[in-house]
């Protein structure tokens, strides 16, 4: 049973099309009729998205607008929301899949996690 959890592990890790990276900043977001930015806990982000802690319930199919500071750079990209589920304490993990963003937006992310990477390695935090 281990050993096939292992492997499922595996490959569910080897199906995804960029990797995550826990441990990142926070972001915050706009969207709908809310005009003040939204602060939520980053809990994994990669190229294509990000797992978010927030305690604003967001429906799947909304279209959001994600602030992300890397590296004293701030990228705006636009996301959709992909899924969500309610925790315990009345807050919410949120799949966020970003849409259409720029190569020099892509770049900057692709800098920022090469540095993580090399700074802060898997298991390291």
């Amino acid at each position: 049973m281990v050993a096939s959890m292992e492997r499922r592990e595996f490959l569910e890790e080897d199906r995804r099309k960029y990797p995550r990276y826990d441990s990142v900043p926070e972001i915050t977001y706009t969207y709908g009729f809310y005009s003040e930015p939204i602060e939520a806990e980053t809990l994994e982000l990669s190229l294509g998205g990000a797992r978010i802690h927030t305690a604003v319930p967001l429906l799947v199919g909304e279209s959001l607008e994600v602030n992300i500071s890397v590296d004293e750079e701030e990228i705006d990209v636009v996301a959709k929301v992909v899924h969500t589920s309610r925790l315990a304490d009345d807050r919410f993990v949120v799949g966020l899949s970003f849409e259409n963003i720029s190569e020099i937006k892509r770049k900057v992310l692709n800098h920022f996690f090469s540095s993580y990477v090399r700074n802060y390695p898997r298991g390291s935090i």
